[in-house]
């Protein structure tokens, strides 16, 4: 049995994306964290169901239904984001159940209304948020007897403008509950997909740097232990695949970096081409490669690309 349940999810082939549940305790609340510089809480009683890097969907637990492993809630809504207010905001309402502003100590302005809409068949809840430049938008758009609830909507929705605050722009990716943060990489074939446990890079088109398929993923979760050294821990992810899928472990290599080191092998032929254990200010992770389609010749692009995410992979205090 792994020592790291973490290192459970490296071994699965299958690349569906898996909720998260949020935790109730503030102090653990999930954070998103965007590229383009917003930051806030997920409210107590709701997760985060996925995430891009840029929005967020997130549902309500108590509301949830279904088979299991595909439950949703009808309170649900993508938090997004715009460089401009909406200029339609105020038009199309016939029947409104709020109309309502608000202003937060932390400097966002909110409004935010509830109806019918447009064609009088559709209800609506739009929200917005304003904070120095940026404007966060939420909208949900359902029949005229409204499935959601509208209260625990506006209070998730009110949440989220009192927490919100504005951050620098960054080519940093981070994990709203992991606690992990990676440089994203910069060739555009290569696209951010969130996990429950880890951080994927998925490469979508088959450009040079893809291998042979288009079904090449780069994976980055963190330790849920400790090891007494970086060899301990890839061992621990060595020995895992080894036994699992009979791979051939190739000879180990390091690679320094600022508090840490790299240490990594290279499988050329099969569909994990290259494995990772991360030391980095005495925190341990993983890092691996999927190959849809085996990559049957050595390929400095796909190597270069997996050595930046485990060269950048680090702690992150949520801020």
């Amino acid at each position: 049995m792994l020592k790291n349940m973490a290192l459970g999810i490296a071994l699965l082939t299958t690349m569906w994306v898996v909720p998260v549940t949020a935790q109730t305790a503030r102090q653990d609340a999930p954070v998103i964290r965007t590229l383009t510089g917003v930051r806030y809480e997920v409210p107590a009683g709701w997760e985060w169901t996925e995430f891009n890097g840029y929005n967020a969907t997130i549902q309500h637990l108590a509301t949830k239904s279904g088979e299991k492993g595909k439950e949703s809630s009808p309170n649900s809504f993508s938090v997004g984001g715009r460089k401009t207010p909406d200029d339609s905001f105020d038009r199309g309402w016939g029947r409104l159940d709020r109309d309502q502003r608000r202003t937060f100590p932390g400097g966002a302005a909110a409004r935010w209304k509830a109806g019918l809409r447009w064609d009088g068949i559709h209800y609506v809840f739009d929200g917005e948020v304003r904070i120095g430049s940026k404007v966060l938008s939420v909208s949900i758009l359902d029949t005229r007897t409204p499935r959601i609830d509208v209260s625990v909507v506006e209070a998730a929705f009110l949440r989220i403008a009192e927490t919100l605050r504005d951050v620098p722009e960054s080519t940093v990716i981070y994990h709203p509950s992991l606690r992990i943060a990676v440089e994203r990489l910069k060739a555009e074939s290569w696209y951010i997909q969130f996990d429950g446990r880890h951080i994927a890079f998925r490469c979508w088109t088959n450009p040079k740097g893809c291998g042979e398929g288009s079904n090449t993923w780069i994976f980055v979760y963190p330790s849920s232990g400790a090891f007494p050294d970086t060899g301990k821990a890839l061992a621990e992810i060595t020995d895992a695949y080894e036994k699992s899928a009979s791979l051939k472990i190739g000879e180990a290599r390091r690679t320094e970096i600022p508090g840490g080191e790299v240490l990594w092998t290279e499988q050329p032929g099969s569909n994990r081409p290259f494995l990772a254990a991360v030391r980095r200010d005495g925190r341990y992770f993983f890092v691996n490669m999927f190959a849809g389609t085996s990559v049957t010749r050595a390929n400095d692009a796909l190597r270069e690309d997996f050595l930046a995410v485990a060269k950048n992979v680090r702690a992150w205090d949520g801020k």
